[in-house]
């Protein structure tokens, strides 16, 4: 039975099948016998080939990177106008250190 979904744009690669590629590919540079190497088809194959599987997983993690990115921007942008806030209403202080952990938590990447 096929589980695959039938866009093959749909398809993500997971850490653990982009790891095996590159031992594919490693395997295949160093003409190690005793390893399986790189999966190359033509016409390409979405689901298998590991050229394939890694720009998937490169792609995917620059997509998250991206999304990372934007909400550190928007922690920050939030984090100025409830400061204020505290400065008048203690009880929102929690509020500012939550924002501050966030911000300093995404800055040791």
């Amino acid at each position: 039975m096929n589980h695959q979904p039938e866009d093959p744009e749909t398809r993500l690669c997971s850490p653990d099948e982009a790891r095996d590629s590159v031992q594919r590919f490693v395997a295949l540079h160093f003409e190690k016998t005793d390893h399986e190497h790189a999966r190359f088809t033509i016409p390409v194959d979405f689901y298998r080939d590991d050229d394939v599987l890694l720009m998937k997983f490169i792609d995917h993690a620059e997509d998250i990177r991206t999304r990372i990115v934007a909400a550190e921007a928007l922690l920050r942008e939030c984090r100025d106008p409830v400061a204020y806030a505290a400065s008048n209403a203690p009880e929102l202080q929690s509020l500012v250190d939550e924002l501050d952990a966030a911000l300093a938590e995404g800055g040791k990447r």
